[in-house]
């Protein structure tokens, strides 16, 4: 060609190219499969060691585990992971002028694996603080709360995007740690027109999310500029009445149980005894959670029936039933007596 991008020439002096979005994207999607495979055998391991209740309740540690193990065992060694292997490509700084260091792996791996996890972590301790705060001051003008969720899945679309338009640093680890990826082969000039056209598709994707960000957040941008302004305007309100009237609600939002028994002072239900609860059969009495005969059965608002324990457990950690997935909070089960 006559011509030369800015790019091509230092892409000439670095003698490999960077990759392009859409092989970092195959990639990606080959580590994920790998991922779950992996999460599958370490959760049937920990099944058999520790029971189907352990697993059931730290699912999200077992697939953290699962990716740390993984990468621990490619990237953080300097080895190719599977879908790095499966287009041949590898990573580099950001620069393209040298290997990735050991610290900037470090950084990824961490920022991949328990990133996602800890900020929802902050996030929730957020929320309980923040609604302390509110019930402490008993005002109900600043009852709308900043919602850290939408500004936080927010701030990843405007990082795909990014990707889309310029075709690096799939996910923000990736970036934060400065890490980028190149191809391990020579481009040839039919390779180079399918680079060329991918991208022309990948912008497309790009406009098109950026349409649906702009629709998606424009009421979640008013809402914050709605908030800062009463935060920063905000007058007393005296209102007890209003307070007392809204309370009960505070208090489901919040998920406060109020009047539990203790436990040492309780009699427990043991379905294992087969003069307990006659009517549910055989074939009912044992709990799908924990694979044992229920004790203190508990009933979901679907219906379903399990050990008190295990379905306030698992609820605390996702509020839906386990078998038919339909909404159930640890305030709406109902003890069996």
């Amino acid at each position: 060609m006559a011509t030369e991008t800015k790019e091509d020439s230092t892409q000439g002096k670095n003698l490999l190219h960077l990759a392009d979005a859409a092989s970092i994207v195959q990639a990606n999607q080959k580590d994920t499969q790998i991922e779950t495979i992996l999460n599958g055998k370490l959760t049937e391991l920990l099944t058999l060691l520790k029971g189907q209740l352990f697993t059931n309740l730290y699912r999200k540690h077992i697939s953290i585990a699962s990716k740390l193990l993984y990468f621990a065992l490619t990237t953080l060694i300097g080895k190719k992971t599977l879908g790095e292997e499966y287009v041949d490509i590898f990573i580099v700084n950001k620069k393209n002028k040298g290997l990735v260091k050991r610290y900037q792996r470090l950084l990824f791996i961490f920022g991949y694996t328990l990133g996602p996890y800890l900020i929802q972590k902050l996030i929730s301790l957020w929320k309980r603080h923040y609604q302390t705060l509110k019930e402490e001051e008993d005002n109900e003008n600043n009852s709308e709360e900043i919602p850290w969720e939408t500004i936080t899945n927010g701030l990843l679309d405007i990082h795909m995007l990014i990707f889309y338009f310029k075709g690096a640093y799939y996910d923000a680890s990736r970036r934060i740690s400065g890490i980028r990826y190149v191809t391990g082969h020579r481009i040839t000039d039919d390779e180079k027109r399918i680079r060329e056209r991918n991208s022309k598709t990948y912008k497309i994707l790009g406009s098109v999310l950026l349409l649906q960000s702009i629709s998606n957040y424009m009421p979640m941008v008013k809402s914050l500029t709605k908030l800062l302004t009463k935060s920063i305007f905000k007058q007393s309100v005296n209102d007890t009445n209003i307070n007392s009237l809204d309370q009960s609600y505070r208090n489901e939002k919040l998920g406060i149980i109020k009047g539990v028994p203790d436990e040492t002072k309780s009699h427990h239900i043991d379905l294992s005894d087969k003069d307990s609860f006659k009517f549910i059969p055989e074939s009912s009495r044992k709990c799908i959670l924990c694979l044992s005969d229920m004790i203190d059965p508990g009933c979901a608002p679907c219906g379903h029936i399990y050990c008190w324990k295990c379905i306030i457990n698992w609820c605390k950690e996702k509020e839906e039933c386990p078998l038919c997935r339909q909404t159930c909070k640890p305030q709406q089960v109902i003890p069996l007596k």
